[in-house]
């Protein structure tokens, strides 16, 4: 950064008077109530709003003025502290760090502009442009390109520069265009696929029709995404109509192209590992050591409780029922239950596991598994409550 451009973005915050940042953590001493209100969120204290009102205001009404307000001014906090969140953390790689950073710098530079710190604000958009391409954040790109080239059409006039802007932006919004096309179709199919997962004709149809259409544009639109995209609707085309061994050669072939990319975000890798996993499942493929290769990446990258954190653990349940690894599998079910997060699961994913426990109690009467050992981590099997849940 030259040091006109620092003297300019210093003026424009000193101008501005950015006397206190209000995010949570900042106050000193005794907890106010906004903090008071945040840890007994996050502690499972307060369950609800009236939990809230009763402990902290001695009130029952939860249209409390007094308690909108704190409500508001934590809501208005927690945005704040989203952008000091820290991603210096080992399931942080560098892509998803400058991912954060380059969504962080783009709403600053917006703002920057906003209050006529122009030397600053083109500065911090140039940088944006650069880690956008070398990141392959399409739309990222093509936003930071459209205010650089807006800028240096009438506050700069500079029309080498508005040319070269425009032109890369031009670029990019053709790949965000394609991008977004791929996308909705492969959204149209997953609405089926990840409720039913059962073949289907029509479906299979649908999708051949939309990989034979996005297929040879590969080339053209050479990014990571739209080479996910693409061969997740390969996936589902050859799944829905229960082909599971092309299903597995489709992974192996778009994990090969990925895995070698360092612009891959890697929650996409978990997705076609997933699938794999099930692949090798499905076809009775007995391979530990590839199987938790697979299951180790994948839980490397997603935290507990996030959804695709359930959905590696039920695709390794099966692995471990199917290969007569039955202690596991009730510690994968333990595990996965006890998650905080479990009950917030949606539909069929979060009913699918209490068919699971059901199958563990079928197996503690076939004399396969303990039944006290079952019992303590699924619970008795009442056939009424199971059938009614």
């Amino acid at each position: 950064m030259e040091f006109e451009v620092l003297i300019d973005l210093a003026k424009t915050i000193t101008r501005n008077k950015i006397k206190n940042i209000e995010v949570l953590g900042n106050s000193r001493g005794k907890k106010n109530r906004v903090e008071l209100l945040y840890d007994g969120i996050i502690s499972d204290k307060f369950k609800s709003e009236r939990d809230v009102v009763r402990h902290l205001f001695n009130s029952y009404d939860t249209r409390n003025p007094s308690y909108l307000k704190l409500k508001n001014k934590l809501i208005h906090q927690l945005i704040n502290s989203s952008f000091f969140v820290d991603v210096n953390q080992p399931s942080y790689n560098e892509r998803a760090k400058a991912y954060y950073a380059a969504h962080k710098d783009f709403a600053a530079a917006t703002i920057l502009m906003s209050r006529n710190s122009e030397k600053s604000g083109l500065y911090i958009f140039q940088l944006v442009l650069e880690q956008a391409i070398k990141y392959e954040f399409i739309g990222l790109a093509a936003d930071a390109a459209r205010m650089l080239r807006w800028n240096y059409a009438r506050s700069s006039s500079d029309y080498e520069k508005n040319s070269q802007y425009t032109d890369i932006h031009r670029k990019y919004e053709k790949i965000r265009y394609y991008e977004n096309l791929v996308m909705e179709e492969y959204e149209t199919l997953i609405r089926y696929y990840t409720v039913k997962r059962s073949p289907n004709k029509e479906i299979h149809n649908y999708a051949t029709i939309c990989f034979n259409r996005f297929f040879p544009m590969l080339e053209k639109v050479n990014t990571s995404s739209f080479h996910f995209y693409v061969y997740s609707i390969g996936i589902i085309k050859y799944w829905s109509a229960n082909d599971i061994e092309n299903t597995l050669k489709l992974c192996d072939d778009v994990l090969y192209i990925l895995e070698s990319r360092k612009n891959t975000n890697r929650s996409t890798l978990v997705s076609i590992k997933i699938q794999k996993m099930a692949c090798y499942v499905h076809l009775r493929i007995n391979d530990h050591k590839t199987i938790q290769d697979l299951l180790i990446y994948c839980l490397s990258v997603h935290e507990e409780g996030d959804f695709n954190w359930f959905r590696v653990y039920e695709v390794y349940f099966y692995y471990c029922i199917y290969f007569s690894r039955y202690n596991e599998a009730v510690e994968v079910y333990s595990k996965v239950i006890k998650s905080i997060t479990f009950n917030l699961l949606d539909g069929s994913f979060h009913d699918n596991w209490l068919l699971l426990g059901g199958y563990l109690h079928l197996l503690a009467n076939l004399g396969v598994l303990a039944s006290n050992k079952v019992e303590e981590v699924v619970g008795p099997f009442r056939y009424s409550k199971f059938f009614n849940e």
